[in-house]
């Protein structure tokens, strides 16, 4: 656990957060993800933009803007730690593509959820039915 910790830290210094963004993977822009997502999943893609926003929690996750699209970048809690410094920053990620679908409840809880991990106020009233959400799990996100 401690060689994890320190192999982290040692990344996180070099720009780079978990493995390093492979050349070979297929640079797609947020636009395009926004627009198609269902096209790319369970691939692995890369996109590049600015960090709009990071896991104020647990580092397990951060938004990255291009223009007026957004994508979500996620990994499992503990796995990689994004770190607040990266907030403003333009990156590159890359992550396979996958889809999650909630009922209405559910989707009520997880906008929830994200609300209290950002201290903001939720209204239930707001999600209006099922949702269907799109995210790239994280395998690597680079400092441009």
């Amino acid at each position: 656990m401690l060689t994890l910790l320190l192999m982290l830290c040692f990344a996180a210094d070099e720009g780079i957060y978990g493995a390093a963004v492979k050349a070979e993977t297929p640079l797609i822009t947020i636009a395009e993800f926004a627009a198609h997502p269902q096209k790319y999943l369970n691939k692995v893609v890369k996109v590049e933009g600015v960090v709009q926003e990071v896991c104020p929690k647990a580092g397990c996750w951060l938004t990255m803007k291009e223009g007026d699209d957004e994508v979500k970048i996620k990994v499992k809690d503990g796995e990689i730690v994004f770190d607040a410094k990266l907030i403003g920053k333009k990156v590159v990620a890359e992550g396979t593509v996958y889809s999650f679908q909630m009922d209405h409840e559910q989707a009520i809880e997880y906008y929830r959820h994200l609300a209290e991990e950002k201290n903001e106020p939720f209204d239930p009233k707001t999600v209006t039915g099922p949702v269907t959400i799109y995210q790239i799990g994280g395998i690597g996100v680079q400092i441009k």
